[in-house]
């Protein structure tokens, strides 16, 4: 029976795409370490696994517990996904590793750095919103984004795993997270980690294209990647130039103040390379936006960028 599980819980947008990319690599070489189940060249995280364990009566996620069972090494798991398990879904992966010495692994972003590349990634996905009113719906309702109530998440796996079980690593201070996770969390040679990888990042001229094209029944995110759209991004961009705006978040706002405090109250002694009375060096941050009412003010262009999504069938009516 496998004697060490490693849980790599995310979340979202901490470099967990070339964790896993160097966690598949390396599980597939001859001489492997360690066990990395339920992953192909297609889903190089146990994104399944995870979804799976959202419904913990599954007979699937029966038999892959009974997999695990089998192994003989230690054995890791990663998806962001294991970010939303139920606490019946911790019960039972407990109860069937009753012995198991388990290391529940979790990367804490800035959060000033964090939310603009949470809201791409729903905008990848079709969101309308502009950042200003999603920086808007955090502020409001910050528990209603679980990137911001991470002191739920770990209670939950704390109270099935054990405190001493969590391990909180401070994402902005690690250059390289893939090399870092195979020395510090497997105790493996971090220069055969492989080369890292990420998600494609989008300037504020891309955001507003693929949330004005998302806005219009097309996907966005599969619109910019158009070989023929540099043009239309080379005269939205000049257009942009008068409708900048500028804003502005930090630490002195009270909600960002408390998810630091109360990770600093309540998990410092398991939070690495956390010292003084502040977890993040980045204090202040100003964020650029295109003025919605340039597509008001400039209606031909506006037709001009809808007819190029509607031309390209493919990304239509996709949702």
């Amino acid at each position: 029976m496998v004697d060490r599980l490693v849980f790599h819980i995310g979340p979202h947008k901490t470099g967990t795409t070339s964790i896993q990319k160097m966690l598949y690599d390396a599980s597939t070489s001859e001489n492997a370490e360690f066990i990395y189940p339920f992953t192909n060249p297609n889903e190089i995280g146990q994104h399944t696994f995870a979804q799976r364990a959202g419904e913990p009566q599954d007979p699937t996620f029966k038999e892959m517990l009974s997999e695990l069972k089998k192994a003989n090494k230690t054995c890791v798991l990663s998806s962001e996904e294991l970010c939303y398990l139920s606490e019946d879904a911790l019960a039972s992966i407990r109860e069937a590793f009753p012995q198991a010495d388990v290391s529940i692994i979790f990367y804490q972003r800035n959060i000033l750095t964090l939310m603009h590349p949470w809201w791409q990634e729903k905008l990848k996905h079709g969101s309308e919103q502009s950042f200003l009113e999603f920086a808007l719906d955090c502020l409001i309702m910050p528990q209603h984004l679980h990137l911001l109530v991470p002191n739920v998440l770990l209670d939950a796996w704390s109270k099935y795993f054990g405190r001493d079980a969590v391990q909180i690593f401070l994402f902005d201070q690690i250059p390289d997270v893939a090399a870092q996770f195979a020395a510090d969390v497997l105790e493996l040679d971090s220069s055969k980690s492989g080369t890292s990888v990420s998600n494609r990042s989008y300037s504020y001229v891309d955001c507003e294209l693929i949330r004005f094209w998302n806005l219009h029944g097309f996907w966005g995110a599969g619109v910019i990647q158009s070989p023929e759209v540099h043009q239309i991004h080379s005269d939205f961009t000049e257009l942009s130039t008068h409708f900048l705006g500028e804003f502005h978040l930090s630490y002195e706002i009270q909600e960002f103040a408390r998810i630091e405090q109360h990770l600093l109250s309540c998990w410092r002694d398991r939070i690495k390379g956390a010292n003084g009375n502040q977890l993040f060096t980045l204090r202040h941050k100003f964020f650029p936006y295109i003025r919605s009412d340039i597509w008001v003010t400039h209606r031909e262009f506006a037709e001009r960028v809808r007819m190029f999504a509607d031309q390209r069938p493919e990304y239509s009516s996709w949702r």
